[in-house]
């Protein structure tokens, strides 16, 4: 029996059957939080504003983030992370960090780089939910689901914008 493999779209040959996982980014804190985030002076997107998109699981976060800012339309010239706390991200436990690989000090010694961490190791199971926090001084941030799983003959490596819903603000091309 072959260990399955979850993945955001991934591109397999005819030997082989992987999953796809579609990711849906949906604005900022969506639920409870989008309030306490405006008053706390972030940037955010209200939940009509929406992606959904799949792409290569294999891809890093790096390379994820350069889909969700494209896809938003913004330029791809600040750092950014990922975490698993969306109300206070400094207490995250899971947190991935460009910082780590530009070789910039850490909030935390835990705290990963993007570069070499892929999408599969973060995003395992439907459900599975992250903040993406882009340009630190503007604070935009993204909640990002991943909400399905499906088997798959073969996938093109390229990013696909499944779905979009309204228009993103802000420091758009």
């Amino acid at each position: 029996m072959t260990e399955l493999i979850r993945k955001i779209a991934f591109l397999v040959d005819k030997k082989e059957l992987d999953f796809l996982n579609e990711a849906c980014l949906y604005g900022a804190n969506a639920d409870k939080n989008l309030e306490k985030a405006v008053k706390e002076g972030g940037n955010v997107f209200t939940k009509d504003v929406r992606r959904k998109i799949c792409l290569p699981s294999s891809k890093s976060l790096f390379n994820f983030a350069k889909v969700i800012i494209k896809t938003f339309g913004f330029y791809f010239d600040h750092c950014f992370g990922y975490y698993d706390n969306f109300q206070r991200y400094h207490d995250s436990k899971k947190a991935y960090e460009l910082f780590v690989d530009i070789g910039e000090e850490t909030s935390s010694p835990t705290i990963k780089g993007v570069k070499k961490t892929q999408i599969r190791q973060v995003f395992q199971n439907p459900g599975d939910k992250m903040l993406f926090l882009f340009d630190y001084g503007d604070g935009w941030r993204f909640g990002i689901e991943l909400i399905d799983v499906k088997y798959i003959d073969k996938w093109n490596l390229d990013p696909v914008v499944l779905k979009s819903i309204g228009e993103a603000p802000g420091n758009v091309l």
